[in-house]
């Protein structure tokens, strides 16, 4: 729950910081000290939650998981419950996408 909870609070700050600038940071250092008073660290592994600002101009924002490595953002689903994530594999993306479905 605590891995949610920050990604809603960095989330929130650059949703304040695109309000204010009109696009979203290069990295999330921009975000402090006016949008967010420190940055949390990832309690899976210690380090700051990964975060790439994308092509399209929105963001990648992700915990590494309970694997404890940086699969590149990549959310991985259950086999037999394709729409449900597996929490035990990949990274844990804000928001999680949801599942394709073919």
């Amino acid at each position: 729950a605590q891995v949610w909870i920050d990604e809603a609070r960095i989330a929130i700050a650059l949703e304040r910081y695109h309000l204010a600038k009109g696009v979203y940071p290069d990295s999330l250092d921009a975000l402090m000290p006016t949008y967010i008073a420190e940055l949390p660290h990832d309690i899976m592994n210690g380090e700051l939650y990964h975060y790439k600002l994308r092509p399209d101009s929105t963001f990648l924002l992700y915990s590494v998981g309970w694997n404890g490595k940086d699969d590149g953002g990549k959310v991985v689903y259950e086999k037999d419950r394709p729409d449900a994530v597996d929490y035990q594999q990949g990274d844990w993306v804000w928001p999680t996408p949801k599942a394709s479905s073919h």
